[in-house]
């Protein structure tokens, strides 16, 4: 009697184990897909950055004359990365 109670807990842990086992991979997959993702749009905010920051160094550029200091001192930012 003692053994096939058990044996019923020890199956019946083993399931839940196996479940358990299921969902963990389950959230491994998941987390990669998502790692994935993250990953491409990163790097379409990277490509993003790129044509925003030339864009603003055009428009800076362009009425250089009425440019806010934050603004000219992104330009100088920029140029001294452009020089090296």
């Amino acid at each position: 009697m003692k053994y096939d109670s058990v044996k019923k807990e020890f199956n019946s842990l083993e399931a839940q184990t196996s479940s358990d086992q299921k969902q963990i991979q389950s959230h491994k997959t998941e987390i990669d897909q998502l790692k994935s993702e993250l990953k491409q749009k990163q790097s379409d905010i990277d490509k993003m950055e790129t044509v925003f920051i030339k864009a603003e160094v055009s428009r800076i550029k362009k009425r250089k004359k009425n440019a806010t200091p934050e603004e000219l001192a992104f330009l100088e930012k920029h140029d001294k990365k452009e020089a090296a």
